[in-house]
């Protein structure tokens, strides 16, 4: 008996390539933000903005501009090679700027970053939004006496600091908390810790021009630190 059976054979598959059918943009994308600082602290300015300021000394942590070469005729001999004007460490704001050279506007920053700002956040619990500045460059004398040598603001290698703003709103002065409870903790370990990164370095027990402020110089002099 001869039994029949149907066979279903495929079709080969085709060299072409299936239709391209694009998958559409997802709906409603939130753009999120080039560089958003922490929360608590202000924004500070975007380097790639047109007409902000830049990152300068090829450091990404200090945000402000290059500025002309100071040179002032006098007996002080005082100026800039190559000074910057720098507005922001990281995202601290320095108020006013400072204008100093690279040098010591980097180890300005070694400080703030590297030790004022751990040591606010152990003994107060809150991160530096601002740094107050009481002087950077100036062509005068030592304590503005009429005699003194040069000082180290003259060269632009000195910053002086009256006290720091915290993400709490909580403001630290120098003048007002200095060796007072946990403020006056937190600023005499950050005084103590700048011996040795600066060169120079005075606070209200130093002297009475001091009372207010710390005096940090990256004075080139050479020998051991003075640390008042």
């Amino acid at each position: 008996m001869l039994v029949t059976f149907a066979v279903t054979v495929a079709p080969l598959p085709s060299d072409k390539p299936p239709p391209f059918s694009p998958i559409p943009p997802p709906k409603h994308i939130v753009p999120v933000p080039r560089d958003p600082a922490p929360k608590g602290l202000p924004a500070r300015p975007d380097p790639t903005r047109p007409g902000a300021p830049g990152t300068v000394c090829r450091d990404p942590r200090l945000i402000g501009q290059a500025v002309p070469d100071i040179v002032e005729v006098d007996r002080l001999a005082c100026g800039i090679d190559d000074p910057v004007k720098i507005g922001w460490i990281g995202s601290i704001e320095l108020a006013p700027p400072i204008v100093t050279g690279c040098m010591t506007a980097r180890r300005v920053a070694d400080w703030l970053t590297g030790v004022a700002e751990p040591a606010a956040e152990r003994a107060l619990g809150a991160r530096i939004t601002g740094m107050r500045v009481m002087g950077s460059y100036a062509c005068r004398r030592r304590n503005n006496g009429a005699t003194s040598r040069r000082s180290e603001h003259g060269r632009g290698r000195a910053v002086d600091i009256g006290g720091f703003t915290l993400s709490t709103g909580q403001v630290v002065s120098v003048k007002r908390d200095w060796g007072k409870d946990k403020p006056g903790a937190f600023l005499r370990e950050i005084w103590r810790k700048a011996c040795g990164p600066f060169a120079t370095v005075l606070g209200p027990d130093a002297d009475p021009y001091h009372h207010d402020h710390f005096h940090l110089d990256t004075s080139p002099r050479g020998g051991a630190p003075y640390c008042r």
